[in-house]
């Protein structure tokens, strides 16, 4: 009986040393959140992060002295909608167009652009790629000032 006694006793001194801690550590929370609430608020506003908006230079790579290894070249194709301009606008523009596309493209004649453009427009086509060659990004905005394209994407097509 003594021996149960004393498991008894060190179990239950065992048991009020653990909730006496338990219960310290949660009324320790409790003063630092609500009790000491108005010091740590004032500390963390000298400590915040500021984030500000760096723009990134996409596609360069760097060697450790700073110069530039490898960059990238974005490449385009050129497609049109031609059943979004008006008819004025395209009989205006039209064979101006298709001599700059031969010009450029050396893929067909105006005739031949012409034809494409027009039977595409007949068709209700909403995209025709006029050519399967890759344009670099200063072709894209010499092309963007050619008859047509230069009135914009919701008007030219």
């Amino acid at each position: 009986m003594k021996v149960r006694r004393s498991i008894l006793f060190r179990n239950r001194v065992l048991l009020v040393l653990l909730s006496a801690m338990g219960i310290s550590i949660l009324a320790r929370m409790l003063y630092i959140q609500h009790g000491m609430g108005d010091v740590w608020q004032r500390q963390f506003a000298h400590t915040t992060d500021k984030y500000l908006s760096i723009p990134a230079n996409r596609g360069n790579v760097y060697a450790s002295d700073g110069s530039l290894l490898a960059t990238t070249v974005p490449f385009y194709l050129l497609a049109i909608d031609p059943s979004l301009p008006t008819q004025d606008l395209l009989d205006e523009t039209l064979d101006s167009l298709t001599i700059c596309l031969s010009n450029f493209f050396s893929e067909g004649t105006p005739a031949q652009y012409r034809e494409r453009i027009l039977s595409a427009r007949a068709a209700q086509k909403q995209y025709l790629l006029l050519s399967k060659k890759e344009i670099r990004h200063s072709d894209k905005v010499a092309m963007m000032q050619w008859p047509l394209l230069r009135s914009g994407r919701y008007i030219g097509g």
